[in-house]
């Protein structure tokens, strides 16, 4: 027999070249895949980023196994970002993503595949398998994790990670026993956690709760804060040493002010952070760590300028023609002109309520709004209204600032309320059998587009059983609150024109004893291409968007069915409450309920009110604070805001 020497010589260097004759931890360096993960070399080879951000400093290898052969794949996951283009470049699938994601998502006749990720959390030093959330996990699932575990190097370290309650429940009905990792031990592990990831120049300073009060932050400050206050003067940047969710108001203050923001739980002793205080820094937040170094002047003021060019003056509409009471029903988007953003959300949500035949949801009884016009015609006859337009001379001087501005709240709290707006009031209270009622701040210069304004301005219960906590002193804290140090530098950071902010007040009934309280976003803040809703949520009143030491709240994903499973309503947990830590607070067919009713509002904002469109529907996002009340955990829709 003769050989041909050439084609023998081509043959062996196409299959070098392949990976196919070299080790596999060579051959990882190469290939789009290997057999075995023999060592961390080759899991460093292969590993990328998670399609979710969740967690910070995670790393992934996408993992698939051929049903039919049983051979397992594990995919170079920087070159492969999905399972699917794998699928077609080298197990030949024939078919679109379509057909790929309803195939090979549940045990059906056309499976071909079973997919997975593992998942390695640096800051734990654990290794998982993960399916998607969207999976209902049965013995193909649990096949593959022991198939996998024959194939790694870690076998001892290589858990199983349930992230919904239908994967738990799942495990818990097959009786299966594999190493299982909880939410609560990934979250509560984590050392660093991006919040809001950008770059900033400034000054690097330490700061306790207790310094901020006799020495306050500078607005080119970056600050280590050793806690979490419930309010943040203007700055450049935030290093928190406790844990943040998106919803907290240090979160949105920072996001509103598109300045960086992170966590890390050892900040305060960091010695590259305590090296570089009081020094000029760049400050920089990524998804999986930070960075931070001096800079020199010439840095920082071409960051300055830039950073200012692009401040226009906002002029607020502010219309005073509306002299009566506004009728929940006569409030819509429009109304924002006159009694400001809250009521004006508040008058579609109530839109939306009356188109809600299922009563999936209710909002407060009671509810109206106080106009502009009483606020301004109280603010003129107090005389406050000279020292509100002269205000700009003092923007740069914060002490004799802070003191035109409690003069000014002065004057609103010695001044009576007007006696045609208290006797309407006591007429409406009358009318619905009220005996107390709470008002809510609505400024032009809140719950709108470009400005959320949360946390700025205070709302009050007026009674009229009690002395203290009348209903004319609740008008006037709110009425007061437009004029406090914190909301003045927000809207000043911002570039407002002071003398147009109006403050309007939204009215209505108290809320029941709450068993949950809760605040969603109606969008997928982990993950840009796959739709959902973020929740946070806690139970009775502690607060979420202001915890106290140590506490921390429910967390999770809400899948939305217009993805894979058009059937199934997906929870996949960040974490549970630290009050009810071993599972979640909401009932499947709660969590089901507030999925229809968080698209319900969505929809009806984003295809109903003009200039909504800009970024898409799935961008599209609104900040919903929700409660469940009663013996009958009644959803109730508390109040609408842009994100």
């Amino acid at each position: 027999m003769k050989y041909n020497t050439k084609s023998i010589l081509i043959t062996f260097f196409t299959a070098f070249c392949l990976g196919l004759f070299l080790p596999t931890s060579f051959a990882a360096k190469y290939s789009a895949y290997v057999k075995k993960i023999e060592s961390k070399a080759d899991f460093e080879r292969l590993k990328g980023e998670p399609l979710h951000h969740k967690y910070g400093q995670v790393y992934s290898v996408k993992v698939i196994q051929d049903i039919h052969s049983q051979k397992v794949y594990f995919i170079n996951s920087n070159d492969y970002k999905y399972h699917y283009r794998f699928a077609i470049e080298y197990l030949h699938f024939y078919g679109d993503l379509t057909r790929f994601n309803d195939c090979n998502y549940s045990d059906v006749p056309c499976r071909n595949y079973v997919l997975a990720t593992i998942n390695y959390y640096t800051a734990i030093d654990r290794y998982t398998l993960e399916f998607s959330s969207t999976e209902t996990l049965t013995a193909s699932n649990f096949e593959l994790y022991a198939a996998i575990k024959e194939l790694i190097y870690f076998p001892d370290n290589f858990y199983l990670y349930p992230s919904t309650t239908l994967h738990r429940q799942n495990i818990i009905d097959q009786k299966i026993s594999i190493p299982v990792i909880t939410p609560n031990e990934i979250y509560g592990g984590l050392v660093y956690q991006p919040v809001h990831q950008t770059y900033s120049y400034g000054n690097l300073k330490f700061k306790t709760l207790e310094s901020l009060k006799n020495d306050p932050i500078n607005e080119t400050d970056i600050v280590v804060l050793q806690g979490s206050p419930n309010q943040l003067d203007i700055c450049a940047g935030v290093i928190t040493v406790n844990f943040q969710t998106p919803l907290s108001h240090i979160s949105i203050l920072c996001q509103n002010r598109s300045i960086p923001l992170m966590a890390l739980k050892n900040a305060w002793e960091n010695k590259t952070l305590r090296a570089l205080e009081d020094s000029l820094v760049k400050f920089s937040v990524g998804q999986d760590t930070f960075s931070i170094s001096k800079a020199s002047p010439e840095e920082f003021e071409k960051y300055q300028k830039k950073k200012l060019s692009n401040k226009k003056e906002i002029q607020l509409e502010k219309r005073l023609e509306v002299t009566k009471l506004v009728p929940l029903w006569n409030l819509n988007y429009e109304s924002v002109d006159f009694v400001g953003g809250k009521a004006a959300n508040f008058g579609e949500l109530n839109k939306i309520l009356k188109q809600d035949t299922n009563n999936l949801f209710s909002i407060p009884n009671h509810a109206f709004a106080i106009p502009f016009y009483y606020y301004d015609e109280h603010i003129k006859r107090s005389g406050a209204d000279t020292l509100i337009n002269n205000l700009s001379i003092f923007k740069g001087e914060r002490i004799k600032l802070d003191s035109i501005l409690n003069v000014i709240q002065i004057l609103i709290f010695q001044t009576p309320v007007n006696y045609k707006l208290y006797q309407s009031l006591l007429d409406k209270m009358n009318q619905n059998k009220c005996n107390s009622l709470r008002f809510r701040s609505s400024t032009n210069a809140e719950d709108i587009k470009g400005f959320n304004g949360a946390g700025l301005y205070e709302s009050a219960t007026g009674s009229l059983l009690s002395k203290k906590n009348t209903i004319e002193r609740a008008i006037k804290t709110v009425w007061a609150s437009t004029w406090n140090l914190r909301a003045f530098q927000e809207r000043n950071y911002f570039n407002i024109n002071q003398q147009t902010v109006a403050m309007g007040i939204l009215v209505h009934e108290n809320f029941p004893d709450e068993l949950i309280n809760g605040v969603a976003l109606t969008s997928n803040l982990y993950r840009d291409d796959m739709g959902g809703y973020t929740i946070n949520c806690q139970m009775g009143e502690e607060s979420i968007v202001h915890p106290k030491e140590g506490m921390r709240c429910e967390q999770f994903i809400l899948l939305d069915e217009w993805e894979f499973h058009k059937t199934t309503t997906v929870a996949d947990f960040i974490s549970f409450s630290s009050l009810h830590p071993d599972s979640s607070l909401l009932k499947y067919e709660e969590i089901e309920n507030l999925k229809l009713v968080l698209r319900t509002i969505k929809q009806h904002f984003y295809y109903n009110i003009p200039n909504n469109k800009s970024n898409g529907y799935s961008k599209f996002t609104l900040d919903i604070e929700f409660k469940l009340v009663g013996d009958e955990r009644k959803l109730i829709i508390k109040q609408v805001r842009y994100y």
